[in-house]
Order: C-alpha cells, then sequence, then structure tokens
C-alpha cells in the first residue's frame, strides 16, 4: 500500500488579527502537525498548543489505537501566548494590531511592554521597527535583522510583564 503522505495536502489557518486560535489541517484525514486552541470541549478554559504524530502512517495507527495523534499538550499562560503573538506577528508585513494585543493583554500595551527598552528606542530610531497608532511592525530593513532583534525584543516583553504583573497583587 503507498504511504499516506503523497495524499495530503497542507493548510495553514492563522493570521494575525485571529491571533486566539489555529491549526494545520492536513486535508484528508484532518490530521493536524500543531495548533494552539481552547479545547472548549474538554471543558477547559486555557489555550493549549498541540503537536501531533507528523507521519501520516503513524498518525492513523495513533488515532486506531489511542482514538487521536496527539504527541504533546502544553498549557499555555499570558506571557506565553503574547510572546508567540510577538513573534509570529513581527514576521506579518501588518504587524502586530494595538487591538489585537489588547484581546490578550489588556493592561500591558504595546508601548508599555517594550517602548521603555534602550535596545527598542535604538531599534525605532534606526528604522528597524515601527511603533506608531497602527501597531509594531518590522520596516522592510528591520524584517532582515528579525531574527537578531528577537531575543531583545522577547527578553523587555518578559521584563515589563514580570513587572506589571507584580504592580496588579
Amino acid at each position: 500500500m503507498p504511504t499516506l503522505q503523497k495524499y495530503l495536502t497542507v493548510m495553514h489557518f492563522w493570521h494575525p488579527a485571529a491571533m486566539g486560535s489555529y491549526i494545520t489541517v492536513h486535508v484528508l484525514f484532518f490530521q493536524g502537525a500543531h495548533g494552539r486552541f481552547v479545547p472548549w470541549g474538554e471543558g477547559k478554559t486555557q489555550r493549549e498548543a498541540r503537536i501531533q504524530t507528523l507521519e501520516p502512517d503513524n498518525w492513523l495507527r495513533e488515532v486506531r489505537q489511542f482514538g487521536h495523534g496527539t504527541r504533546k499538550r502544553v498549557q499555555q499562560s499570558e506571557l506565553d501566548i503574547l510572546e508567540e503573538m510577538l513573534v509570529m506577528g513581527l514576521r506579518m508585513n501588518e504587524g502586530l494590531a494595538h487591538q489585537c494585543w489588547r484581546q490578550y493583554s489588556p493592561l500591558l500595551g504595546l508601548e508599555e511592554a517594550l517602548g521603555d527598552s534602550p535596545e527598542v528606542q535604538r531599534y525605532l530610531q534606526e528604522e528597524l521597527l515601527i511603533l506608531d497608532d497602527r501597531g509594531l511592525r518590522c520596516s522592510w530593513k528591520g524584517l532582515a535583522f528579525l531574527d537578531s532583534l528577537l531575543p531583545s525584543l522577547l527578553h523587555q516583553l518578559q521584563h515589563s510583564y514580570r513587572n506589571s504583573a507584580s504592580h496588579c497583587f
């Protein structure tokens, strides 16, 4: 029997405006390689990151044997979600809109989360990043350097998040 792989088509359902949930679907058997969603049907309220068995034959065998092909389930904290939003949003031309950010971080806006950092200020002055009334995005020049900018951006987000969380109590 030929492998199932050649019959599967991959589609990604994700857009920065819909940061809440996304899933990768392999059409035919609806096998997803990874996804982020709240499993409401299981009575859960916290978003999870899930990884599925990648190989179609193994996935199908696990579904038959265990009822699913999920290899890993991890509950995501608010900070996990914000970090993913930042990384994924900056890779998109549209960037990360303030409105989208506020859905997950109502108390800590993009400016408060990132704007105080001298490194981020330097990125803005060098026109690698653009932070304006639309939100945060990379310039064309900044997109070429994004992988080297992300560690300091994530560090600043973590620092700001922890400081804002400590003031809430």
